[in-house]
């Protein structure tokens, strides 16, 4: 089970900003963690050179990608005018990573694993604040994946996925099934199905051992090209071929997320980088359903990248995160889940940056594990890599 350990003052004060992401404290959970990296980047000896030893090369990738992409994004400012929203955009992106590098810098594999722990008992909290009172056998009899729904579904559905994943990898089984059943009561059919993947297919996932080069340029490519034939299909010719083939419309289909994504592609309001499709379709959207029409992202964050920097920048996007998440096969495999899911959701940015923090946290126990199984066994440490106790 958990093994809750005393929290050091820099534990205590990253959870009181992980409290406030759980409970959702609006703008002010974002200024608590830049005052959190703040205080413990400039107070705490990040300047030492054994502190900066610590900095692990997937932090630097997903830095220099996510940079990558604001480049892009101040190229086409520069060239077709300034928008502030791309400010937003930094904050939603840069918030978790910047967050997760101080921290992991100030902290050992056993202290993220005990902060990961108490996250944990923080999150089912949440949990039952949000459906105590409905957990009643007829609720839970209601749950029909068939109609796809249950009176419990929420974004925890994610968040008790990634716990999930690190407990498997940890060799927890015990807390794994915990995070298991809440996934699927939270019910997102994706996710539950991933989840329920994930600890059957657990043996041969739970590997302390870096992924190989090849398929995570496979992989790349693969989630390059998606974006591209889906807009590439959007068209008269193609929806008119899909209706008389299947007696349905695209847009049924999709549940209106095609007609989102040509909406977006007609506009030519597109050419200002991040943050351009979502601002668009905030107008596009409350202009045609009222000023209190709330749901407004491209539900799609592949095509999103892909219209709004481009075909390198969704390379370079993919790439990064495809590669620094190689460090593992647990890792790696949650990250392929994470971007089959922003095929058809919204995980990057605004309303998802906790989870970016668990999926960073997790980075930092992939990496230390996975760098300390191959300096101390060569060989059998690849061998010894799988948690037989699983």
């Amino acid at each position: 089970m958990l093994q809750i350990r005393k929290l050091r003052q820099v534990d205590c004060f990253f959870l009181f900003v992980m409290i406030a992401y759980a409970f959702d404290f609006g703008n002010l959970k974002y200024a608590m963690a830049w005052c959190f990296s703040a205080i413990y980047f400039l107070g705490s000896g990040l300047y030492e050179k054994r502190r900066l030893r610590g900095i692990g090369k997937e932090y630097v990738l997903v830095f220099g990608g996510i940079t990558f992409l604001f480049a892009i994004t101040a190229i086409l400012q520069m060239i077709n005018g300034f928008n502030s929203y791309a400010i937003n955009e930094a904050v939603y992106y840069y918030t978790p990573l910047i967050f997760i590098i101080v921290y992991s810098q100030i902290s050992e594999e056993q202290d993220v694993e005990t902060i990961l722990n108490y996250l944990f008992v923080l999150y089912v909290i949440v949990f039952l604040k949000n459906f105590a009172g409905q957990l009643t056998l007829a609720n839970l009899k209601s749950i029909s994946f068939a109609n796809s729904y249950s009176p419990f579904e929420s974004e925890l559905a994610f968040v008790f996925l990634i716990f999930e994943c690190f407990y498997l990898y940890m060799g927890k089984r015990k807390n794994a099934i915990i995070s298991l059943i809440l996934c699927i009561l939270s019910f997102k059919r994706i996710s539950m199905l991933a989840a329920i993947a994930f600890f059957i297919f657990s043996k041969w996932i739970v590997v302390k051992k870096a992924v190989n080069k090849k398929i995570v340029i496979v992989t790349t490519v693969v989630f390059v090209l998606l974006p591209v034939l889906t807009c590439l299909m959007l068209n008269d010719t193609f929806e008119a071929w899909f209706y008389q083939t299947f007696h349905v419309t695209l847009n049924e289909i999709t549940l209106t997320r095609s007609s989102r994504i040509e909406a977006v592609i007609n506009s030519g309001q597109i050419k200002y980088g991040l943050g351009s499709v979502t601002t668009y379709l905030t107008k596009y959207l409350n202009a045609l359903h009222g000023s209190n029409f709330s749901n407004r992202n491209l539900h799609n964050d592949l095509v999103k990248i892909y219209l709004e920097c481009g075909i390198l920048g969704s390379i370079v996007f993919t790439y990064i995160y495809m590669k620094a998440a190689s460090v593992s096969r647990m890792l790696f495999v949650m990250m392929c889940y994470i971007f089959f899911e922003c095929y058809f959701n919204h995980l990057f940015g605004a309303g998802s940056t906790d989870i970016w923090i668990l999926i960073y946290l997790i980075m930092s126990i992939a990496g230390m594990t996975t760098r300390n199984a191959e300096s101390d066994g060569g060989e059998n440490g690849a061998n010894n890599g799988l948690y037989t106790d699983i």
